[in-house]
């Protein structure tokens, strides 16, 4: 614990720079959906640029299985490209093949820019929980789209995925939404962004007055909104049929916490499943990343430190239990569609003052890029 900490140094971001990176599943049953990634990668891109003057980069992990359950490839690694054109040729590149009746390689794709069937982990040794850890310190988002009710046992999991790095868990029931999730979250992370300066300097103030035993985050969050706002803050807001995305519970934030698998183990246990779905989709979204060997993230290039730009990643784990996974970039599942052809909710984003939820997740980010950690209370 140090009372008068030194804060390292930080990566400048332009505000106007986004690297957007996704992670997609392409065992057997993704055909279609790969086809609509490829449809509304181009549309994807566009609506930020042309909404937000943004210079856009982006990257592609496709992910399979380990063996024995696939022998072609675990990870198969796109680096960032500015050129719209070049993701749709390896998209055009893509098939979907292979892959067992299990999660599929989740773990390895999150590392590139975590799996059940192997009851020690990811054969590769990663470990999600200090996987997301290295993107908040690189100051990568990441967004969790989950489809819901499949995903619901497994929710407050991937919440925690995404709060750690100041992301957020979006409930997600219909596939046809997505781009719109993906255009409005990286709007607001975008607008976020340019008041991560004034946050920063709030909690290294903090820190240093009070020592890091002895910060209250709920009272500090407070003050960092009442702040911002009293300035006169405005930000990019993604709203669900109108309304915002719910802050962080309690249980999620703890679990956040957990710095290794195994204390999540010992602390969380997924609800039972829902009996109308037997499988479970979800989906991420965060900017630059990479897969080391040793547990940090480098083997896709980060954005190069002259860049800048706010980092965000979209990633397609799946949870089946009894199928083979159906999960991906662009699209969620038949099953998520099937429920939800009428009445799915609409999602939009809107200008105005910072949330309490926004407050919360930028004082996350500030912790975890000068790596302070405030123990549990």
């Amino acid at each position: 614990m140090a009372d008068t900490p030194v804060q390292p140094p930080l990566a400048k971001h332009d505000s106007k720079m986004l690297d957007l990176a996704f992670a997609m599943d392409t065992t057997g049953s993704m055909g279609s959906y790969i086809d609509a990634a490829r449809d509304n990668v181009r549309r994807i891109t566009e609506e930020i640029v042309a909404k937000e003057t943004c210079d856009v980069r982006l990257a592609l992990v496709n992910y399979r299985d380990h063996p024995p359950q696939e022998m072609t490839y675990v990870t198969q690694v796109h680096d960032f490209t500015p050129k719209i054109g070049e993701m749709k040729r390896w998209l055009d590149d893509t098939s979907a093949s292979g892959g067992g009746d299990a999660p599929e390689a989740v773990a390895d794709a999150l590392h590139q820019p975590s799996g059940d069937t192997f009851p020690n982990g990811c054969p590769d040794g990663l470990d999600p929980m200090m996987t997301v850890r290295q993107m908040a310190e690189k100051a990568i988002t990441l967004y969790v789209a989950g489809c819901e009710p499949s995903i619901t046992p497994y929710k407050d999991f991937f919440a925690a995925l995404a709060y750690v790095t100041g992301g957020q868990y979006v409930p997600l029931n219909a596939a046809r939404a997505l781009t719109s999730v993906i255009v409005g979250g990286a709007q607001e992370e975008l607008s976020l962004e340019q008041w991560m300066d004034q946050v920063n300097e709030m909690v290294m103030a903090e820190v240093r007055e009070q020592g890091e035993a002895n910060v209250d985050m709920d009272s500090l969050t407070a003050r960092v909104k009442h702040k911002l706002n009293t300035h006169g803050a405005r930000s990019r807001q993604l709203k669900v049929n109108n309304s915002l995305l719910p802050a962080a519970s309690d249980s999620v934030r703890s679990l956040s916490s957990c710095v290794h698998m195994e204390e999540v183990r010992k602390e969380w246990r997924p609800e039972p499943a829902p009996a109308a779905s037997a499988s479970s989709r979800s989906m991420f979204k965060k900017a630059s990343a990479s897969r080391p060997k040793s547990g940090t993230c480098e083997s896709m290039a980060a954005p190069s430190p002259s860049r800048g730009g706010t980092r965000v990643l979209m990633a397609t784990p799946s949870s089946s239990r009894g199928g083979t996974s159906e999960s991906m970039v662009e699209s969620l599942s038949l099953d998520c569609e099937k429920e939800t052809l009428s009445g799915a909710p609409s999602y939009e984003t809107a200008e105005d003052e910072i949330s309490m939820g926004q407050a919360q997740r930028m004082l996350q980010k500030a912790l975890m890029r000068n790596k302070i950690s405030i123990p549990k209370k």
